[in-house]
């Protein structure tokens, strides 16, 4: 959350005054995972950039919990979704 965080403010809809961030988190049944989607509005035309360091971060971290991550350019703003294993939560 804080790489896609620090990409808003810095070339998303957060570097706007406009620009909105929404959050869903949902607890998916059978296997048990949490689907968690950002989806930023409001802010400057999204053109994706060809340098996606934090983007790699983020896949590798998702990758290693047995995750999936999903990203949707759209024009109005940036999309993610990414689903993991609630096991890989951790307990307590």
């Amino acid at each position: 959350m804080h790489e896609l965080a620090t990409n808003a403010v810095k070339h998303g809809s957060l570097s706007s005054d406009t620009g909105r961030v929404s959050l869903d988190i949902t607890i998916l049944q059978e296997p048990a995972r949490l689907r968690f989607v950002w989806r930023e509005t409001g802010g400057p035309e999204v053109i994706k950039s060809p340098r996606n360091s934090g983007s790699r971060i983020i896949q590798s971290l998702t990758r290693a919990v047995g995750g999936t991550l999903h990203y949707d350019w759209q024009p109005e703003g940036l999309i993610a979704t990414a689903e993991f294993p609630v096991a890989a939560l951790g307990e307590g």
